[in-house]
């Protein structure tokens, strides 16, 4: 079992919504599934160090690396539990950040546990239930105080169709960091339209919601220019 791996960036990679990284170790090139912000974080890296779980099938095996040791132990947990699989794990590490996830499961936040892509009500309550009590190891991570959040900001909690938005972005195969980064840019940057403190809703309008919608095109459209891509 493969369970750590250093070594130097080849190449990167994507097939549909799957996406990591080709390292070299002791002259054999292995391809690691990674979640977007630690696929961001290598851009500027040669040198990699990866914490990694295998996964052996009939058709092949997969590697499922990360940056973090915790982030690793947490996607085990998440796939012990029967009928989630890991692409579901690799989901839920993508929307949320380690502290919040385990937030999330720790107080039954199915609200905020089906943001995630391709995970259900049914799925949300699973993982709730049966991770109780078993997230012990964590408490390290778990301190007092508030959660780290979302990645993005407080306008998913305070814009009723923020999440639309972002779902949008997400269907033309934009990445998450891209777009939260786009978004939050393009929201603080509204000058014709004040986000509440008031615990009640806001809905951005339909002109204002397509205004932020074709400028969070532009912006990902010159990150990506940026990137030569």
């Amino acid at each position: 079992m493969i369970s750590w791996l250093q070594g130097e960036k080849i190449d990167a990679w994507q097939a549909s919504n799957k996406k990591g990284i080709l390292i070299s170790c002791g002259g054999i090139g292995y391809e690691i599934q990674l979640i977007s912000r630690d696929l961001i974080k290598t851009n500027n890296s040669q040198n990699i160090t990866l914490w990694v779980h295998q996964i052996f099938r009939e058709d092949g095996n997969t590697l499922f690396g990360f940056q973090e040791k915790e982030e690793r132990n947490l996607f085990r947990k998440i796939i012990e539990i029967n009928g989630i699989g890991p692409q579901i794990a690799m989901s839920l590490l993508e929307q949320y950040r380690l502290k919040d996830l385990l937030y999330a499961i720790k107080n039954a936040d199915i609200k905020k546990l089906t943001k995630a892509s391709g995970v259900g009500k049914r799925i949300a309550e699973r993982l709730s239930v049966e991770l109780k009590g078993k997230l012990n190891e964590f408490n390290e991570v778990l301190d007092p105080g508030v959660s780290e959040g979302p990645l993005i900001s407080p306008y998913d909690a305070k814009i009723d169709n923020f999440q639309e938005l972002k779902d949008i972005l997400r269907s033309l195969n934009y990445e998450e960091e891209e777009i939260n980064k786009a978004l939050k840019q393009v929201i603080d940057g509204l000058e014709q339209y004040t986000i509440s403190e008031n615990p009640a809703r806001n809905k951005l309008n339909q002109e204002t919601f397509d205004s932020c919608l074709k400028e969070a095109l532009v912006l990902l459209s010159q990150d990506l220019s940026s990137k030569g891509t």
